[in-house]
């Protein structure tokens, strides 16, 4: 075999190629190449097999309730709701699913629901971002941003009553699993709920609520609430940039 003959059988074999003015073997390439496809093939499938949730942990003093769930088959309320994300009429309709009582509302194109078993707890599941609260909590806070946002009822509004005072830290993010590792990336909150006063407001007899929330990220922020005495839920609700009314119930309302 001539030379030059023995030249190209050697570059068929192994010929070498100039990267970054080095020169690297076919064979590195290509071992280059089939592990960095077995690298892609291995972030896809775990990919796949990822899932994320997310999650709310509130830890507080055990509350007192004085009161059962007061939503009834069938009722349906109306709220004007005005905040950074929505503003105009929101309406609200409570059905028995099961042994628990759904609410269910729409916000734009979202729609939520959430079903409250008679002592205040979330009992089955949830819809939309509501689902976040389906961990069976003890409590739900009255914040906008936790849970389902503008809900008309939290449990806590069980136990109001002249004095009440009750507050909760608050972890609410999300946690990723995988087959190599699981880990929560959460906000931390405090949150405290204090009755100031027994007023009344459209025609009703109604505990007025302070609810304070303070986080590292976000600061503090402040939000009065009247919450009916007999049905315990809310009337109306205003705090910095947001505002929520009652317009219409199964009750008689005046000057909403």
């Amino acid at each position: 075999m001539s030379p030059s003959a023995q030249s190209g059988a050697h570059l068929g074999e192994d010929a070498t190629y100039g990267i970054f003015g080095m020169r690297v073997s076919k064979r590195v390439v290509l071992l280059n190449i089939s592990v960095m496809a077995l690298f892609l093939l291995a972030v896809a499938y775990f990919a796949l097999l990822s899932k994320s949730e997310p999650v709310l942990y509130i830890s507080g003093e055990r509350i007192g309730k004085n009161s059962m769930l007061q939503l009834i088959d069938g009722e349906k309320y109306s709220y004007l709701v005005d905040d950074s994300q929505n503003k105009g009429l929101v309406d609200y309709e409570v059905k028995r699913q099961g042994g628990c009582m759904q609410v269910k509302y729409g916000v734009g194109q979202l729609a939520y629901s959430l079903c409250f078993a008679k002592d205040g707890l979330v009992s089955g599941p949830g819809t939309g971002q509501g689902a976040v609260a389906q961990n069976q909590l003890s409590v739900q806070m009255a914040k906008s941003d936790l849970g389902v946002p503008n809900m008309l009822f939290r449990p806590w509004m069980l136990a109001l009553e002249p004095g009440f005072e009750w507050s909760a830290n608050i972890s609410y993010g999300t946690r990723l699993e995988s087959p190599l590792f699981a880990n929560e990336y959460l906000t931390q909150e405090t949150s405290s709920v204090k009755v100031i006063g027994v007023e009344d407001r459209f025609g009703r007899a109604a505990y007025k609520v302070s609810v304070v929330g303070s986080s590292p990220d976000k600061g503090q922020s402040k939000v009065t609430m009247w919450v009916d005495q007999k049905k315990r839920i809310i009337l109306e609700a205003v705090g910095e940039g947001y505002s929520m009314k009652i317009a219409k119930a199964p009750f008689n309302i005046t000057g909403s």
